[in-house]
Formats: C-alpha cells, structure tokens, sequence
C-alpha cells in the first residue's frame, strides 16, 4: 500500500509553519509556541505511523445469473497490526452495475480482526466479468498517514443472456432418422394419419383401415406420418460488432440466439451452435437440460476477435453441422467472410433461415453516399442469398422475436404450398 499525509497531518503542519512565520515577520516568540503542539502531533504521527497490513479477498454468489439479477459480492477484509478507520470503496465492472444501498464502507478493525462486507449489485449485460476489485484507504489511531491501495478482481462470475420465451418456432424441411417429437412429411409407421388410399400389393396387413375396407368393399391401408427428430444448428456470426444507441449486434444476436435455443429444446429438438468469427467455437447438437446449460454458456462466452483470417464452413466438422438439419443463421451482415460462408451453406443444399440483425436501424437514418452504397451492397446480398434458397428475416431488436419467427414460418409454407401447386 502506498503512503499518504492525511488532512489532519497537512492541517499540523500548516498550523505550525504560519505560526513560525508570524513569530519572525511580527518579532513574537510566544507565536511560535502556540504552533509548537502542532508541529510535536506532526512529527508523532508521522514517526509512530506504520502499514496496518490490510489484505482483501472477494467471493460472490450466485457464480452463475440471468441477466437483471441479484449478486452479492462478499469482501473478507482483515488487517494484521489494525486499523481505526478504513473505507473499502468495491469497484464493479461494467456488466455489474451497484445496488443504491452499495457505496463505500467505513470500518474499525482490531489486530488480526476479519469482517465480511456484502456489496450487492445487479447483472445488467451478459458474459464473463471479474468481480472483486477494490481502492481501500486506512489510517491509525493518530490519523497523520493514510495508506491506500487497490484490490485487484479475482471472483469470477458468468451472467447469463436473458431468454425470450417463444411460441413460434420454424419447423425444419427435413427431420432425421431418429425416432422424435416431430412429425414427417414422409410416409411410415406413425400415429398422424396422412391418407386412406387402396392396399397394393406389398403393403403390410397391420397397415389395414378396417372402416374404409368395409365401407367401400375393397382392401384400403393407412398411411400415416411417423414422428422423426430434428437437429437445429444455430449459426451465430461473430466477425464483427456495431455498437448502435440501444445495443450491439452482437448483444442482439446471442440473445436471439439463446430464445431460440430454449424454444427448440423444449420441444426436444437437438440444437448445436457454432460461433463463426475471427475464432471458430463450436457445440455439437444435443438435447436435455445439461446440454442447454453449455449452450447458454457458450453463448455467454461469445465475442468478436479481430481477424484478418479467411474461413470457411469446411472448418465446421461434419459431426457439427449434419446433413438434414436447419441452419437458423443469425449474422449482421457486417463482414463479407460471414456472407460467403452462409453462401457457401445455401450452396450446399442446407435448409437455410436467416435472420439478420438490422445494422441499419441501431446507427440511425444517415442519408450520406457511404450509407446508401452499404445498404445497396446488403441489399443484393439479400437477394442473392433468397435466390439460393435462403429465407431471409430482418430484425431490428425493438419489435418482439416472435414476430420474425412467424413472418419466417408463413412465408416457408406458402413457399411450400407454391412448390406443390407448380409440381
């Protein structure tokens, strides 16, 4: 800790140098010895002053919130030869924001004495943050030195994104092999009833529709939809980030990220996430309640890594982005290698929904060349990704997630209906 002269050290001596000053200038020497006292209480304290050895060590809990709740951050500070007075004054980071009732704390402590100090905040942004950091001031009995320092932060705490709750999901094109909650457009053994057609030749005898048989006097089979599984691989774009008046894209991004994830795991999807940016961070899908903690972990875990790099999607193993599966792409279009690999996956046949955070909105309404020439660029981007087959979304973080969903999800069904009608 580094040593200081406290006000009452600098009133002392203050006191005893004007009184010199005025025994010389005024030819008094009775006026230096009323600043006598004060230059003796300076001159103690500074020699009886010493470090009271403060030391300071942080924990919180809960480690692991959402984003808008409570922690407290418990400080156990204690001081080897005492102190009569220290203010420990906790310094939080940027996604912890204080509690009104958390301002600085002014303690007694004995030799060798502990106390604990509770310093309540709120988790206001979600990622990792290091909690625990501190400036802590502390004198003695005399009061003539103070001795400061600075706590560094070492508790960790993980805050979690926030996740909206959705009703509306995109139903894949394609489903697995694997038996699951949803149903395929395929023909099998199933509970759905498809249609009531003629037996041929070759058709199982369980398969019978007893009424339709007896009512038309000829052998009528079911054929019915059996109950597949889905993987969703969410496709999160992290090249770049743009900080807008409200939030980031990327902010926007993971939190779209994460209610999708919550609304797909529990209708018992398999869901997988890869963080496509200047580093490759993959999840392999999965299911279950242990698997969307590593999700929200992941997410929480996601940031923007400058990189001059160029990637593609064949760095994506092949275990991570199955065959059949619904890529839910998630990107601001901000940087072209994010682009050229949702290209690249459209090429490849992946059933493809993006949904793209809308830059344009966060940075205002700007009428300038610059402006214009970028949002042309996105929008014939735009349109080749739709000629690939891509359906396409754009969302500006003001108007609630469900509503992309179900414009996305109506507009694939009449894209369905189109494509039957045309066969």
């Amino acid at each position: 800790m580094s040593a200081g002269a406290s006000p009452t050290l600098v009133s002392g001596v203050v006191v005893a140098v004007a009184a010199a000053l005025a025994a010389v200038v005024l030819g008094e020497p009775a006026l230096a010895a009323l600043g006598a006292p004060f230059a003796i209480a300076a001159a103690a304290g500074l020699t009886l002053a010493r470090d009271p050895g403060v030391r300071v060590t942080a924990t919180v809990a809960p480690d692991r919130v959402l984003e808008g709740d409570e922690v407290v951050v418990t400080y156990d500070v204690s001081a080897a030869h005492g102190a009569s007075w220290l203010e420990l004054r906790a310094r939080l980071p940027g996604g912890l924001a204080p509690e009104p009732r958390a301002g600085a704390r002014v303690l007694r402590l004995g030799p060798g004495a502990h106390r604990s100090v509770d310093v309540p905040a709120r988790a206001t942004r979600w990622g990792g943050h290091l909690v625990g950091g501190a400036r802590v001031r502390a004198t003695d009995g005399i009061g003539a030195v103070w001795f400061s320092g600075v706590a560094e932060a070492g508790a960790a705490v993980r805050v979690l994104p926030g996740v909206e709750r959705l009703r509306t999901m995109i139903a894949p094109a394609r489903t697995q092999a694997a038996v699951g909650p949803r149903r395929s457009r395929l023909r099998g053994e199933g509970l759905e009833l498809a249609e009531v057609r003629p037996w041929v030749s070759g058709d199982h005898p369980r398969r019978l529709h007893w009424r339709a048989t007896a009512r038309r006097g000829a052998p009528h089979v079911a054929d019915r939809h059996p109950e597949r599984s889905a993987d969703v691989l969410i496709f999160l774009d992290t090249f770049a980030d743009l900080r807008g008046a409200r939030e980031s894209t990327l902010t926007l991004a993971v939190r779209a990220a994460a209610g999708l994830a919550d609304a797909h795991l529990r209708t018992r999807d398999r869901v997988g996430v890869v963080a496509f940016g200047g580093v490759l961070h993959w999840l392999a899908p999965g299911s279950g309640v242990t698997h969307a903690l590593r999700i929200t972990d992941a997410l929480a875990s996601s940031e923007v890594v400058m990189s001059y790099v160029a990637r593609d999607v064949s760095l994506v193993p092949p275990a991570v982005l199955p065959a059949r599966a619904l890529v839910i792409a998630i990107t601001p279009l901000l940087d072209e290698r994010g682009a050229r690999a949702l290209l690249d996956l459209c090429a490849r046949g992946h059933d493809i929904v993006i949904i793209e955070i809308d830059a344009l909105a966060l940075v205002g309404e700007r009428t300038d060349a610059a402006m214009r020439l970028w949002a042309l660029r996105r929008a014939a981007m735009r349109a080749r990704l739709a000629e690939l087959g891509a359906t396409t979304a754009t969302w500006d973080g003001v108007r609630p997630l469900e509503s992309v969903l179900e414009e996305v999800a109506a507009f694939r069904r009449a894209s369905r209906l189109a494509a039957r009608i045309s066969s």
